[in-house]
Protein backbone atom coordinates (compact mmCIF):
# COMPACT_ATOMS: atom_id res chain seq x y z
CA UNK A 1 0.00 0.00 0.00
CA UNK A 2 2.72 2.26 0.99
CA UNK A 3 3.96 2.43 -2.71
CA UNK A 4 1.26 3.32 -3.97
CA UNK A 5 0.70 6.24 -0.84
CA UNK A 6 4.32 7.42 -0.34
CA UNK A 7 6.78 9.70 -2.35
CA UNK A 8 10.25 10.85 -2.19
CA UNK A 9 12.68 9.02 -0.50
CA UNK A 10 10.07 7.21 1.97
CA UNK A 11 9.22 5.43 -1.49
CA UNK A 12 12.76 4.56 -1.94
CA UNK A 13 12.80 2.92 1.56
CA UNK A 14 9.58 1.28 0.93
CA UNK A 15 10.47 -0.31 -2.57
CA UNK A 16 14.27 -1.26 -1.00
CA UNK A 17 12.38 -2.79 2.31
CA UNK A 18 9.19 -5.30 0.00
CA UNK A 19 11.29 -7.85 -1.19
CA UNK A 20 13.36 -8.67 2.29
CA UNK A 21 9.82 -8.67 3.70
CA UNK A 22 8.28 -10.86 0.85
CA UNK A 23 11.13 -13.26 1.72
CA UNK A 24 9.63 -13.74 5.08
CA UNK A 25 6.04 -15.15 4.08
CA UNK A 26 7.30 -17.83 2.57
CA UNK A 27 8.15 -20.67 5.47
CA UNK A 28 5.19 -20.16 7.52
CA UNK A 29 3.24 -20.46 4.78
CA UNK A 30 4.44 -23.45 3.89
CA UNK A 31 4.49 -24.50 7.46
CA UNK A 32 0.86 -23.66 7.40
CA UNK A 33 0.41 -25.48 4.04
CA UNK A 34 1.49 -28.38 5.66
CA UNK A 35 -0.64 -28.60 8.49
CA UNK A 36 -3.78 -28.52 6.40
CA UNK A 37 -5.94 -31.72 5.70
CA UNK A 38 -4.32 -35.22 5.73
CA UNK A 39 -0.84 -36.56 5.49
CA UNK A 40 -3.25 -37.82 2.12
CA UNK A 41 -3.49 -34.64 0.51
CA UNK A 42 -0.78 -32.44 1.17
CA UNK A 43 0.67 -32.37 -1.65
CA UNK A 44 -2.16 -31.62 -3.49
CA UNK A 45 -2.67 -28.50 -1.34
CA UNK A 46 1.17 -27.65 -2.39
CA UNK A 47 0.91 -28.77 -5.84
CA UNK A 48 -2.54 -26.47 -6.14
CA UNK A 49 -1.44 -23.65 -4.04
CA UNK A 50 2.28 -22.67 -6.34
CA UNK A 51 0.57 -22.09 -9.53
CA UNK A 52 -2.44 -20.38 -8.66
CA UNK A 53 0.26 -18.21 -6.55
CA UNK A 54 1.63 -17.73 -9.42
CA UNK A 55 -0.85 -16.54 -11.65
CA UNK A 56 -2.40 -13.85 -9.30
CA UNK A 57 0.80 -13.13 -8.15
CA UNK A 58 2.66 -12.84 -12.00
CA UNK A 59 0.10 -11.90 -14.39
CA UNK A 60 -3.73 -11.40 -12.87
CA UNK A 61 -2.89 -8.71 -10.51
CA UNK A 62 0.14 -6.92 -12.44
CA UNK A 63 -2.57 -6.86 -15.14
CA UNK A 64 -5.02 -5.17 -13.23
CA UNK A 65 -2.21 -2.46 -11.67
CA UNK A 66 -0.99 -2.34 -15.66
CA UNK A 67 -4.90 -1.23 -16.55
CA UNK A 68 -5.11 1.20 -13.73
CA UNK A 69 -2.07 3.17 -14.66
CA UNK A 70 -3.51 3.53 -18.26
CA UNK A 71 -6.43 4.65 -16.47
CA UNK A 72 -3.95 7.57 -14.85
CA UNK A 73 -4.69 6.05 -11.23
CA UNK A 74 -1.69 3.96 -10.84
CA UNK A 75 -1.18 4.50 -7.66
CA UNK A 76 -4.17 3.17 -6.55
CA UNK A 77 -3.37 -0.34 -8.18
CA UNK A 78 -0.36 -0.20 -5.50
CA UNK A 79 -3.21 0.39 -2.73
CA UNK A 80 -5.53 -2.23 -3.66
CA UNK A 81 -2.91 -4.89 -3.62
CA UNK A 82 -1.48 -4.16 -0.59
CA UNK A 83 -5.46 -3.88 0.91
CA UNK A 84 -6.01 -7.32 -0.24
CA UNK A 85 -2.49 -8.67 0.89
CA UNK A 86 -3.45 -7.59 4.30
CA UNK A 87 -6.81 -8.76 4.29
CA UNK A 88 -5.00 -11.90 3.23
CA UNK A 89 -2.48 -11.66 6.25
CA UNK A 90 -5.72 -11.73 8.23
CA UNK A 91 -6.89 -14.88 6.90
CA UNK A 92 -4.74 -17.53 8.88
CA UNK A 93 -6.20 -16.55 11.64
CA UNK A 94 -9.07 -18.33 11.08
CA UNK A 95 -7.10 -21.81 9.99
CA UNK A 96 -7.71 -24.54 11.72
CA UNK A 97 -4.27 -26.76 11.48
CA UNK A 98 -4.20 -30.55 12.36
CA UNK A 99 -1.16 -30.70 14.81
CA UNK A 100 0.44 -34.12 15.15
CA UNK A 101 1.83 -35.76 17.84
Amino acid sequence: MFIGILSGWPLHVVIFCQPVLAVCFFPPAFAALSHIGSKETRNIAISFTIPIAFLVGGGVLPNIIGILGERGIFPVGFIVAGALLIFGAAVPLFLKLQMED
